[in-house]
């Protein structure tokens, strides 16, 4: 479960809770500031032992294509310092969520330097993920230079680190113009390269520019089809529904985790662990 559905307004102890009483395996939060990190991790750690939680996902962005080279260093630096910070409390195999830095028009805009310093920053850091086995994934968004399929491969390639791998979000690419629509075709070009896999959906109403977030199971997205081109193609990690919209968790957070549990039975896949 995504620390989105309670965000606003609650505090982490509550959302652990929920999630446990819901029937979720883990939840996914912001890695907290770098002024305090060890002991808010370590209070994480806490709450996720209290709640009985077997995972706990930690996001992060990373500016790695700034101008200035002092700035991507600082970044690289911060990051790796990061990772070992996570390291202590959570040990290996903990999934850090991350991004490269924005850019406007994402991919689509982007220049060779800015995969070529993104790259050189995360063979870096992926140094540190490697030695503490910890996993970096790289999710496919919108104003980065990983916000399509191919460009995310592409990327991937350069760093040539077993420690990193992609973070699927459809609901992402589904806003994201260029980039792919094709289940199969994403599938195919992401085969053996997922490492995560975020959940989301929308009603875009025909022929206009609007926008709706909406339940998993009532947006324009056919989720159980998408997870089972998904499945099939090798993936068999954490799924998280991410619910970045307003309005009640403890009504969406239910509904959510009821549909993918009735799609992951139909798929034959009972103990899918679900963030």
């Amino acid at each position: 479960m995504h620390w989105n559905y309670f965000s606003k307004g609650w505090d982490l102890d509550y959302g652990f809770a929920r999630a446990r009483e819901y029937g979720y395996d883990g939840i996914e939060l912001r890695m907290p500031p770098d002024e305090g990190l060890k002991q808010a991790l370590a209070d994480i750690k806490a709450l996720k032992q209290k709640h009985e939680l077997r995972y706990v996902v930690l996001a992060r962005g990373v500016d790695v294509i700034h101008d200035d080279e002092s700035v991507r260093r600082k970044n690289v630096a911060a990051m790796k310092d990061a990772l070992n910070a996570v390291y202590g409390p959570f040990g290996p195999g903990t999934i850090v969520n991350c991004s490269a830095g924005g850019i406007k028009d994402g991919s689509a805009a982007a220049q060779e330097v800015h995969f070529e310093r993104a790259a050189a920053g995360f063979r870096e850091i992926a140094k540190v993920a490697e030695d503490r086995f910890l996993k970096i994934v790289f999710e496919i968004h919108m104003g980065t230079i990983h916000d399509t399929a191919k460009s995310t491969v592409k990327f991937l390639d350069m760093i040539g680190s077993p420690a990193c791998s992609a973070n699927l979000d459809y609901g992402n690419m589904f806003l994201t113009p260029h980039a792919e629509k094709d289940v199969p075709t994403i599938a195919q070009t992401l085969r053996g390269r997922i490492g995560y896999f975020h959940l989301k959906n929308y009603h875009l109403p025909y022929q206009t520019q609007a926008r709706f977030l909406t339940l998993l199971a009532e947006g324009d997205i056919d989720h159980s089809y998408l997870i089972k081109c998904i499945y099939e193609s090798g993936y068999t990690g954490l799924l998280c529904p991410e619910h970045p919209w307003p309005g009640d968790g403890h009504y969406s957070a239910l509904r959510d985790l009821a549909y993918l549990r009735e799609i992951t039975r139909r798929l034959g896949w009972e103990k899918k662990p679900l963030m």
